[in-house]
């Protein structure tokens, strides 16, 4: 999943930023998912230095219990 929203961004974004908000119970897809959109870009980074920065995070939308619980 990582994989294909750096790919979509990256032909269509336009350079702008990039929040993913996903419904979440205990946040650990989310989690998951930023760790490896984080661990993908900084491996193309290091591999290119001339590759475009993205700026893509992921939020969450708690759907079990508040956001403390979140």
């Amino acid at each position: 999943m990582a994989e294909e929203i750096i790919s979509f961004w990256e032909s269509g974004g336009n350079n702008m930023p990039l929040t993913v908000c996903l419904p979440s119970g205990t946040c650990t897809t989310a989690m998951l998912l930023s760790q490896q959109i984080n661990a993908i870009l900084e491996e193309r980074a290091r591999k290119d230095e001339n590759c475009m920065p993205l700026d893509i995070k992921v939020g969450v939308i708690p759907c079990v219990g508040d956001e403390q619980y979140a």
